[in-house]
């Protein structure tokens, strides 16, 4: 426990940076401080995540809302934001509130609530022993996922949370950091659509065994690229380019196939690899740009990348063997025909799905 003058320094220290990251804390992200027996946390949570206290139902909080219902919102916050250790939680003290409204709008409610307080630790436990929970999420996708930075001397460490993902170590041995990255890159793919759809277009165009293995191997060799320049050679593609870009993928595919299955122009099995190769490529792009947003520490480059990538090949391994599954199953009962079917529907469907993504990304 800090003595009488620390703890008095400690808590005006919180109160001064309350105001601070009021205005500096942005949306969705939040930092971890490990200081001897203490952990000061700041993190900005959406409103949304707060119903009891939405008077309004406006996913907003106002001043008034949260004078009104501050004993809940805090009992929230004890729940859903937790430091973790071998005894289970540690005591949050000093817990504090500040809501971010809008620059323009000082006066209008906040889509976000900044809270900040100290977590008590245990001397007799090991400080690798700790790991952060946090389960307040808003009900969009853009309030679904929060970072955290977490310090320790000089340890530096970039956590993500996600309605799916909800606990993360801190300060993690680099095997840890590596399953963790293996993890990212799996959800990454259950969760990402267009990567999906990109894949199933690509192996609806059939053509045997032998071009499949090496459609794949395009397919995972293209973005293992780019994924890998991104990162080591620290390049940044916009996502506003990205993922139109990725969208237009899912169309060009989809339109060339059909094409070359109308024989309207065929297509070399070569030059079609080196179409999906190309694809590949932007979709690396898409993967990088995800990572970099999650954050990570320079010396954990490599586990990263690397478990990040085997997660990503993991999941598409695992899909496309559903994918290949399904077809055999009907073509086994239902004969080769009646495979044509399925392939136009994933072709049209993919056309229009691609089409509506790429415009909607543009715009927004």
């Amino acid at each position: 426990m800090l003595r009488g003058a620390e703890r008095v320094a400690s808590v005006l220290m919180m109160l001064a940076a309350a105001t601070a990251h009021a205005h500096l804390m942005v949306a969705q992200h939040g930092t971890i401080n490990v200081v001897g027996e203490s952990a000061f946390i700041v993190v900005s949570l959406p409103a949304a995540a707060f119903p009891q206290a939405d008077d309004s139902g406006d996913g907003r909080l106002s001043i008034d809302e949260l004078r009104a219902h501050q004993d809940a919102v805090l009992a929230g916050i004890r729940l859903g934001v937790q430091l973790l250790d071998a005894q289970g939680p540690r005591p949050l003290d000093g817990l504090m509130l500040s809501l971010t409204p809008p620059d323009e709008a000082p006066t209008q409610p906040a889509a976000h609530v900044v809270a900040l307080g100290r977590f008590v630790l245990d001397p007799a436990q090991p400080p690798t022993s700790l790991s952060l929970r946090i389960s307040l999420f808003g009900r969009d996708q853009a309030t679904q996922s929060l970072q955290i930075t977490a310090t320790r001397g000089d340890e530096k460490q970039w956590l993500t949370f996600s309605p799916e993902a909800p606990v993360a170590a801190l300060f993690s041995s680099k095997l840890s950091v590596f399953f963790q990255s293996v993890m990212l890159g799996t959800q990454h793919i259950v969760f990402g659509i267009d990567h999906l759809l990109f894949l199933l277009v690509v192996l609806a165009a059939g053509g045997g065994v032998r071009h499949t293995l090496l459609t794949l191997s395009c397919f995972t060799l293209g973005h293992a690229v780019t994924l890998a320049i991104s990162i080591f050679g620290n390049l940044h593609a916009p996502p506003a380019l990205v993922e139109p870009a990725i969208a237009a993928t899912i169309v060009l595919m989809a339109i060339v196939d059909w094409r070359s299955k109308k024989g309207a122009r065929v297509m070399s099995p070569a030059t079609r690899l080196a179409l999906v190769f190309g694809c590949a490529l932007i979709h690396g792009l898409g993967l990088a740009t995800s990572l970099q947003a999650i954050g990570f520490s320079s010396a954990d480059l490599v586990p990263v990348v690397a478990g990040f990538n085997l997660g990503v090949e993991l999941a598409q391994i695992a899909a496309a063997l559903a994918i290949l599954a399904g077809a055999s199953l009907v073509q086994r009962w239902l004969g080769t025909a009646m495979l044509d079917w399925p392939r136009r529907i994933t072709q049209l469907g993919s056309v229009c799905a691609g089409t509506v993504w790429f415009f909607t990304r543009v715009l927004s």
